[in-house]
């Protein structure tokens, strides 16, 4: 095994069997889809012939990194072939057709939309090769296998899945957000994305899972930030994170963060994390955190600033925001009564000091920093020895 240069890796990275290619410590398989403008992509003469490009509707070109239990593998490669080629560019949330800040309907979308997939147990597959083949899970047989509990169905897995998704993405948001091009002093989502990946507060049970999406005739596209996604036949599903806009390297930690905070919730006999609210508390604190994004994406505000702006405003209505007993983010505590302070908890716990990669992430975002104003070290991040890294804005030194 040779490990990727440079950098100390963490324990994702390390646990690793080579023959079975099988990461023990990985709970789902994920992917990427890059989305990013035009001329920037063809700077890179190397991009064009290594990866497979296509128009999705959008206006921006698109490319889609493999799915793996390896990450890091498909999104350094990546990031080093752009740096070898010498055609860095400024990372984009998203773009307009002119210098200045364009009309809401020239703006197009660009980013990083990720894809996780839990991984069965071998149980599960020998369960669903004795189906007939219509009622077969599509591409059940081809994922590399995870240890689950003989007792945990297949339907389990995704719901618990899923529904972990459901509550911590929301309480991560700033990792998904590239910041904006034109005002770099501030740090935002583009205008409309909350038509394209809609805050979801509903959650499904094993049953629905079952009945609704593991089933090989559902096919569904949903405009949510956390989807069950199956455009086509050619497609198996996926849990689709349509919010990220964000570079490569940054979402490698968030998808490892993710993926931390997923297997700590099977370990704990499956439960996700749930939020201790009525339904119309639940409701509401959704629409208040939509309601945010949109004001930081169309007044040009902080999303840092928006965001805890609107949590104070929450509690001081009803209450902090708590979990139910026993189903807290594993690690974190039961109640919160600031955003920045149930985000940064979630970066401190699930990101590990000793791994150069995860310790800048952390320092970055637990500093308020914004991506935008560092694009160039984000092309870095991955590559740059232990000590000798800095992010510009805030100035953090020595990483």
């Amino acid at each position: 095994m040779s490990i990727p240069p440079r950098c100390q890796l963490s324990e994702e990275e390390l646990i690793f069997d080579i023959e079975k290619l099988k990461w023990v410590t990985i709970p789902c398989t994920s992917g990427m889809e890059i989305e990013q403008y035009e001329g920037d992509i063809r700077m890179c003469r190397k991009l064009m012939t290594e990866y497979t490009w296509q128009y999705d509707g959008s206006g921006p070109l698109e490319t889609a990194l493999p799915p793996s239990i390896a990450p890091y593998k498909e999104i350094s490669k990546f990031v080093s072939l752009v740096i070898d080629e010498g055609c860095i560019w400024e990372w984009k949330g998203y773009y307009t057709r002119g210098p200045e800040p364009a009309p809401e309907f020239s703006e197009f979308g660009c980013g990083s939309h990720l894809h996780l997939r839990p991984r069965p147990s071998i149980l599960h597959q020998k369960i669903d090769a004795s189906k007939p083949e219509s009622q077969r899970v599509p591409g059940l047989q081809n994922d590399p296998p995870y240890e689950h509990p003989e007792h945990i169905t297949l339907s389990d897995v995704w719901a618990t899945t899923y529904n972990t998704l459901v509550e911590v993405c929301p309480w991560i948001l700033p990792l998904f957000c590239a910041g904006k091009s034109y005002s770099m002093n501030v740090f935002g989502f583009r205008k409309k994305v909350m038509y394209w990946a809609k805050l979801t507060h509903y959650r499904y049970s094993p049953e629905t899972m079952e009945r609704e999406y593991l089933r090989p005739d559902y096919y569904g596209h949903p405009y949510t930030a956390v989807a069950l996604d199956r455009k086509d036949r050619e497609h198996i599903l996926t849990i689709e994170l349509r919010l990220n806009e964000a570079h490569p390297s940054i979402s490698y930690v968030t998808l490892l963060i993710l993926n931390r905070i997923i297997r700590k919730c099977y370990e704990r006999n499956y439960l996700s994390p749930l939020l201790d609210l009525r339904p119309d508390q639940r409701e509401t604190l959704y629409t208040m955190l939509v309601d945010a994004i949109n004001y930081s994406a169309y007044r040009y505000v902080n999303l840092y600033d928006t965001l805890e702006e609107t949590v104070n405003e929450f509690v001081q209505t009803y209450g902090p925001i708590r979990f139910v007993q026993g189903r807290e983010i594993p690690r974190l505590k039961r109640e919160y009564d600031s955003y920045f302070k149930l985000f940064k908890d979630i970066l401190y716990n699930y990101t590990h000091w000793m791994n150069p990669i995860e310790y800048r992430v952390y320092q970055l975002f637990a500093n308020k920093g914004n991506p935008r104003r560092n694009w160039r070290q984000l092309w870095y991040l991955l590559t740059t020895p232990k000590g000798e890294f800095y992010w510009e804005e805030p100035y953090i030194t020595g990483l």
